[in-house]
């Protein structure tokens, strides 16, 4: 996945070392205690970016970044960006797609959506029966 900052392609990778620096970030919100398993943190952020949280978006598209060893965007560069997308939709799912696409988080990044969606229709369900 790429995205333009500055004027400048920026490729995304939802790898290994995005995985290990989002859980450290998920650990440093949450505590240790709760992300202490590899990988937690994307099955805790696909629904939430499913949801439109645009803090979790961009932790996400931040640690996208994190294979640069030069230019990296920073945080606020990143930030820029989601506020001045034209269609923020599309980066979100595109972010789902694209982590279901990753041999690192494919499988939790399917599970968590499954989830998501799963609860969406018990949720619909319950309200149509009340």
């Amino acid at each position: 996945m790429n995205i333009e900052i500055k004027g400048k392609d920026v490729e995304l990778k939802f790898g290994m070392k995005f995985i290990r620096e989002l859980d450290e970030k998920f650990k440093h919100k949450l505590g240790d205690s709760v992300v202490d398993q590899f990988g937690l943190s994307v099955s805790i952020g696909v629904p939430m970016i499913m949801a439109g949280d645009p803090t979790v978006l961009a932790d996400f598209l931040y640690y996208g970044t994190n294979y640069m060893k030069s230019g990296r965007p920073t945080p606020t560069d990143i930030d820029d960006y989601i506020d001045g997308v034209e269609d923020i939709d599309a980066v979100y799912d595109e972010v789902i797609e694209e982590l279901k696409k990753s041999n690192a988080c494919g499988k939790q990044a399917i599970a968590a959506e499954e989830a998501m969606k799963e609860e969406q229709a018990k949720a619909q369900l319950n309200s149509t029966t009340k």
